[in-house]
């Protein structure tokens, strides 16, 4: 039997992608597995453990972390760490909109000092992450038809022959 160098418990057989690897190969390959293998918040088909996420705060909590990727210049560009700040900013602000509800409404105390606590994490998160969007890289409308257009062979240059109306 082969010991996983994981440390995960699993054996490893030949022919298994991890198995195959070399130590050094480790870092340098992200490994691809079936989003069947996936737990629910890693594929994306739940947004918090344990949760349905259809109350008010956790679809909130969702708006922020998707509007706060796009600020970012999409998910796709960003890196574990970076997503999981800003799962942390968007629970920081969701929390703070709930919590200034309350106060609006006179429904609780206002602890002055927990809000501080929340505001000033959630200004050093938003400030590693960076404050400002990040514009995604769009072409212009000359530069696309450009590309469009390379994509094209014209007909002269086809080998098909030309469409007539007779």
């Amino acid at each position: 039997m082969y010991v996983s160098r994981l440390g995960n418990g699993f054996p490893l057989k030949p022919g298994n992608a991890v198995m195959d690897m070399k130590p050094a190969d480790y870092s340098a390959r992200k490994l691809v597995r079936s989003p069947h293998v996936k737990s629910k918040v890693a594929n994306g088909s739940r947004i918090l453990p344990s949760t349905d996420g259809r109350s008010a705060t956790a679809r909130r909590y969702r708006d922020l972390i998707e509007s706060m990727c796009a600020d970012l210049g999409g998910a796709d560009y960003l890196s574990e760490a970076e997503r999981q700040l800003i799962r942390r900013a968007a629970l920081l602000s969701a929390e703070s909109e709930r919590v200034e509800a309350l106060w609006a409404r006179g429904d609780v105390e206002f602890d002055l000092a927990s809000y501080c606590v929340m505001s000033n994490n959630l200004r050093r998160l938003c400030e590693t992450l960076g404050l400002r969007r990040v514009a995604k890289n769009v072409p212009t409308l000359a530069q696309y038809l450009d590309a469009v257009a390379e994509l094209k062979p014209s007909p002269i240059e086809s080998n098909a022959p030309a469409v007539n109306g007779s």
